[in-house]
């Protein structure tokens, strides 16, 4: 599934079934962590190194349509400029960090991730 805001296109959830990304990835401004809980896992150190190496963005979610008991406690923190999908295309495509929240499976707690575009 390839999920567009505004020309930017990112590959959600693209480890699903423990399957590579379905996309060309120089067509993608972007990957996608999912913490859904029917998944077998975030895949989130996999997803980091195809980023850094592709040099595109992380979003994080949940993907959750209330087909699960648990609701995943995940997402991207954004900047307080960031008001509508415009502007969330607009950040998405053009910067270099951003902070996910991610809540891995089989897991009580929450954790904050840094991700910058760059391998730091």
């Amino acid at each position: 599934t390839v999920k567009e805001n505004e020309g930017v296109l990112i590959q959600a959830h693209p480890f699903r079934q423990n399957r590579y990304p379905l996309q060309d990835l120089r067509y993608l401004d972007g990957l996608e962590v999912s913490c859904h809980p029917k998944y077998e896992s975030t895949y989130l150190e996999r997803l980091t190194e195809l980023a850094h190496e592709a040099g595109k963005i992380l979003t994080c979610g949940g993907d959750y349509h209330g087909d699960v008991d648990y609701r995943p406690q995940c997402g991207v923190y954004l900047p307080e400029q960031v008001q509508d999908s415009r502007q969330l295309g607009a950040f998405l495509a053009t910067t270099d960090s951003i902070r996910l929240c991610v809540h891995e499976l089989n897991s009580t707690e929450r954790h904050d991730v840094d991700f910058y575009r760059t391998k730091q």
